[in-house]
């Protein structure tokens, strides 16, 4: 038996625990979805500390393309796609190498625990990012070595945007308004330039009938015929791009204070999410024919919510502040 195989019999194994563990293992999976990272994020960066706010958003959403890079580059089966015995409680036409979930947890909530730092922050940090880890591991959605490339990717991007944080930010705060933007741009093609050269050299590449065999569900038939696909790496270029540019803006306003009551920072959550929830949906509202307008329509369309949370947001919250005071 090889190891995959070794991988698949051990989460039959853990799947036969009974419904009470599932149930418990989708909450902890709901704890590791993207937008509650993303609102925990705007939620520091809009009412406890700008620099530290931008800092996980940042590294969440590069951690987010480059995971999305990766399951294209080795495009590798979710196990409930490769063995029938195993169930998907959730359906997924994604690759699964490296676990999405994982990376993410151990990218955002390492960056957390960096900078707030403590003997039970550490611990707390690690505890969540197993428990997210195995959750999609008993879920039938990833094999255990899926989920432990996800921590070392996640804990790698985290490391590496620490290290370059203050040299890189030192040469973007000198810069002029043009450069800043030119810097925000080019950053932003280079991964979406990385997911086209994927795309291109992938664009061969078809599902195993066997997958689609079992699991069904998880497949349409666009995802059968263009298995490897842009739309994630466009979808992450867009907020990273769009956060990016609201930081340029927001900056050459002055910057934002983060100070202020319990009430100002609650209406600012709860305008600032109510926009950001509009934005989001508003992609779905309307599906451009051809795969350019529909590319383009997917990238201003997820720019957007990376924009308005880093620029328009604090901007209009020190307005409306200012019209109360």
């Amino acid at each position: 038996m090889n190891i995959s195989g070794i991988e698949e019999q051990f989460i039959i194994w853990l799947q036969g625990g009974g419904q009470w563990l599932m149930g418990s293992m989708r909450f902890f999976s709901m704890l590791g979805d993207g937008p509650i990272y993303v609102l925990i994020a705007a939620f520091v960066y809009w009412c406890v500390d700008r620099r530290f706010g931008a800092r996980v958003f940042l590294i969440l959403m590069i951690s987010a393309g480059v995971n999305a890079l990766l399951k294209g580059a080795i495009h590798a089966p979710r196990p409930y796609w490769v063995n029938e015995k195993i169930t998907g409680i959730t359906k997924h036409a994604s690759f699964g190498m490296p676990s999405g979930h994982s990376q993410s947890a151990a990218s955002f909530v390492s960056a957390v625990a960096a900078t707030v730092q403590g003997k039970w922050v550490y611990f707390s940090a690690a505890f969540f990012i197993l428990v997210v880890g195995f959750s999609r591991i008993v879920m039938g959605v990833h094999y255990p070595s899926q989920v432990l490339v996800g921590f070392v990717v996640g804990l790698l991007v985290t490391f590496s945007f620490l290290k370059a944080e203050n040299r890189v930010a030192r040469l973007v705060n000198e810069s002029p308004m043009g450069v800043q933007i030119g810097i925000v741009l080019c950053f932003s093609a280079l991964i979406l330039g990385l997911g086209v050269l994927l795309f291109t050299f992938l664009s061969h590449f078809r599902l195993p009938s066997s997958w689609v065999e079992n699991a069904p569900d998880s497949f349409t038939a666009q995802n059968v015929a263009t298995p490897i696909s842009l739309t994630s790496v466009i979808s992450t270029v867009g907020v990273l791009c769009g956060f990016g540019l609201g930081l340029v803006l927001e900056k050459q306003k002055g910057g934002h204070s983060t100070e202020g009551s319990w009430r100002q920072k609650s209406i600012r959550m709860l305008v600032g999410s109510a926009v950001l929830f509009g934005l989001w949906k508003l992609p779905g509202l309307y599906h451009p024919e051809g795969h350019m307008a529909a590319h383009i329509y997917l990238f201003l369309g997820a720019a957007l919510p990376g924009f308005w949370i880093s620029g328009p947001a604090p901007l209009l919250f020190e307005f409306l502040e200012r019209q109360w005071d």
